[in-house]
């Protein structure tokens, strides 16, 4: 618009002024009125556009689905496959069939038991800060020792996880799990047991990471006391984009039974006051 109003007050320079100075100002008025309704017609009308807000993104690092022994309610993405290895005589396998919901089986290697216990996981709600996951479990374990007998478990857990940073490398986890087992040979005289655990996965520097939790369970005894026990787990993860490796210590503190706290295991932990070695692989693809 600039350039045609330049062009036309160009031409009308070279031509003489016939017309007195107000009315050549009267005719160039509506000649300028005319380009500018012009231009604004053709101008482009340029529309807001609202945002939808975007899916929470959960980045799943290797071996974050626990601490040491604990649950957290993290899951693995959709056809994730991954596999671990407990102190060689536990193996599990995992299958995320979606990023909410993980399905895994347990099995024990068949040397002197063999245990079999699929589980599912359902993290239910999360956000970009809090992650809430119910898992439930149900398996049975057959000794071959001892003529085949064998017994049945089931049980159920809820976990909380809180993400520490903003990818969720580090995350404070609490969880309660209730189970319920029996003998093979009396399905109706079975004994139920409660857990309360709680611990941190915090990374320290790049793949290296920090593990402590504490275990507490209680269970009811034949004459009707109630045993309860407190465990310290503690250890460290290296990861990586398919592989994680555990290196921990699984420590008991003490025991109550009918009211008395007793050390658990004292003439042997003084010989090992870290606690039993416990390592643990996982890989995931």
């Amino acid at each position: 618009m600039k350039s045609a109003v330049f062009l036309f007050f160009f031409a009308t320079s070279l031509v003489p002024a016939v017309a007195p100075a107000d009315e050549a100002a009267k005719t160039e008025k509506p000649a300028v009125a005319n380009q500018a309704s012009a231009a604004e017609a053709k101008a482009p009308v340029i529309e807001a556009k609202t945002q939808e807000p975007k899916p929470v993104e959960i980045p799943f690092e290797v071996g974050q689905d626990r601490i040491v022994t604990t649950t957290t309610s993290q899951t693995l993405p959709k056809g994730v496959f991954s596999f671990s290895d407990y102190e060689i005589a536990l193996l599990q396998l995992s299958y995320g069939i979606t990023d909410d919901l993980q399905f895994s089986v347990m099995a024990s290697v068949p040397i002197i038991q063999f245990a079999l216990v699929p589980s599912i996981k359902w993290r239910f709600f999360h956000n970009e800060r809090i992650h809430l996951a119910l898992t439930g479990y149900v398996g049975g374990v057959i000794l071959y020792a001892v003529n085949g007998y064998g017994g049945y478990l089931a049980g159920l857990t809820l976990s909380m996880d809180t993400c520490i940073d903003k990818k969720c490398s580090s995350i404070f986890t609490i969880n309660s799990q209730g189970g319920y087992g029996w003998d093979s040979q009396s399905i109706s005289g079975g004994a139920g047991a409660l857990a309360f655990n709680t611990g941190f996965i915090v990374k320290l520097a790049g793949s290296l990471k920090l593990l402590i939790e504490l275990n507490y369970g209680m269970s009811p005894k034949i004459d009707h006391s109630t045993f309860q026990a407190l465990n310290l787990n503690y250890g460290l993860r290296i990861h990586g984009k398919q592989f994680a490796a555990d290196i921990a210590f699984l420590r008991p503190l003490f025991y109550v039974d009918h009211g008395n706290v007793q050390p658990i295991g004292y003439a042997f932990f003084k010989y090992v006051p870290l606690g039993i070695p416990y390592l643990a692989f996982t890989y995931q693809w």
